[in-house]
C-alpha cells in the first residue's frame, strides 16, 4: 500500500488552482506540484510517462483526461506498476470548492484507498 505525499496538477489544469492548492495545502503537508515545474515532469510530457513520475514520487495525479487517461492507466496496471491514485475533474466547477474537495479527498484517503483507481471529482457547475 502506498502513502500519498502530493498531488500533481496536469498541464492542462488551471494555474489559478494550483495557486489555491499551494496556498491551502501548507497545513495539511500534502506537497502541491504542476507538470511543467522544477522537479516536475515537464510540459509535453507523455500520460504514461507522468504516471510512472506519480509512481515514483507517491503523487495522485489531477486532470481533466477522462479520454485516454483510462487506457494509459489500464496499460500501466498491466504492466506491474501502481499509481497513487487519479483524479479527474471536470472544468467550470467553483475553484474554491474543488481545491477544498481535493485537499479533502486526499487527505483523509487511507493509505492504498485510491490506489490504481480513476475517481472522478462530482462538483456541481457554475
Amino acid at each position: 500500500m502506498m502513502s500519498v505525499v502530493g498531488i500533481l496538477l496536469d498541464e492542462n489544469i488551471e494555474s489559478r488552482l494550483f495557486a489555491y492548492l499551494r496556498t491551502r495545502a501548507l497545513a495539511t503537508g500534502i506537497q502541491i506540484s504542476a507538470v511543467g515545474e522544477p522537479l516536475a515532469p515537464g510540459l509535453g510530457t507523455k500520460d504514461p510517462d507522468i504516471l510512472i513520475w506519480c509512481e515514483k514520487h507517491q503523487y495522485v495525479l489531477v486532470t481533466d483526461n477522462r479520454i485516454s487517461m483510462p487506457p494509459h492507466l489500464a496499460e500501466h496496471l498491466k504492466a506491474g506498476r501502481n499509481v497513487p491514485g487519479i483524479i479527474v475533474i471536470k472544468k467550470n466547477v467553483s475553484l474554491s470548492a474543488l481545491g477544498d474537495h481535493l485537499l479533502e479527498f486526499v487527505g483523509t484517503a487511507l493509505p492504498g484507498e485510491i490506489e490504481n483507481q480513476i475517481n472522478f471529482a462530482t462538483l456541481p457547475s457554475v
